[in-house]
């Protein structure tokens, strides 16, 4: 394969990937707002939206072909961490910044994960309920130094979530996009997508985070929240339904985001 191929088939992996987890999103906070408007039963999770599609008579070739595009997007993202095509550099700063990006692989990872169960049928009485992740703390706290694991794993996904945060502040996101040809108000559309998406990703990971050290802390598994119960979690705050709508339209709009990010990746750009 000649290294304009590679280049090719690389780049293709990282927009199909960006577009599969954009529809991901997306689904996630439209049936978040379905559930807090009563018009859906059920949980607004990675689970629940791959179990729903697998009712359908081609779901599981679409659940393949999603989760084809997030493994694809989990490969473009070590790619980016490894070999920093963005020429981010290797000083202290920019090896905390691909150290970065390897933790949103690992939060895009554990979505894979789900929908390789959703597609093998395992534990179908548990997908898309949080005693699904309970279980598997459950279990974990079994092992030798148990606990520390899952601290460990809180630890991991709290510095993702902070990830966001930073990605979002500081207006990183606008590395990979090439929208020269656009005008002002299509690009500031953009950025609204991208602060709000990022925003919401990263409240949904801290809250999820925060579940995980509780957990560990206190060893009880029934403190692991899955993305839905983080939903529940911002509902019954003090912030109440308005931090759930926050939240729940952000989500959609990261998926919309990475849908923009697909057709405007800019493979050329430099983040030094």
């Amino acid at each position: 394969m000649s290294l304009i191929t590679r280049q090719k088939f690389i780049f293709f992996l990282a927009r199909y990937g960006a577009f599969s987890i954009g529809i991901i999103y997306a689904m996630i906070g439209t049936i978040a707002m379905l559930s807090l408007l009563k018009l859906k039963k059920g949980g607004a999770d990675e689970d629940s939206i791959l179990d729903l599609l697998g009712t359908f008579g081609a779901g599981k070739i679409f659940i393949v072909l999603l989760l084809t595009g997030l493994l694809s997007y989990i490969l473009w993202r070590i790619y980016e961490a490894i070999q920093d095509p963005y020429d981010f550099g290797n000083d202290i700063k920019a090896l905390a910044k691909r150290a970065g990006i390897g933790m949103g692989a690992l939060a895009y990872a554990i979505i894979g994960y789900s929908a390789i169960e959703a597609l093998l049928g395992i534990d179908p009485d548990l997908q898309g309920k949080p005693e699904e992740q309970q279980l598997l703390v459950s279990r974990i706290f079994q092992w030798v130094a148990g606990e520390w694991i899952i601290a460990f794993a809180g630890i991991i996904v709290a510095i993702a979530g902070i990830v966001e945060f930073k990605y979002m502040a500081s207006k990183e996101y606008k590395v990979r996009l090439k929208v020269e040809t656009l005008s002002e108000k299509q690009r500031k559309f953009i950025r609204v997508l991208a602060w709000a998406g990022h925003l919401a990703r990263a409240v949904i990971l801290c809250i999820i985070a925060y579940s995980l050290l509780s957990s560990a802390f206190t060893s009880n598994p029934g403190n692991v929240l899955n993305t839905d119960k983080a939903f529940n979690f911002l509902g019954e705050s003090i912030l109440g339904h308005p931090a759930f709508v926050v939240v729940a339209l952000g989500t959609i709009c990261y998926g919309l985001y990475m849908f923009m990010l697909a057709w405007y990746y800019d493979f050329d750009a430099t983040g030094a």
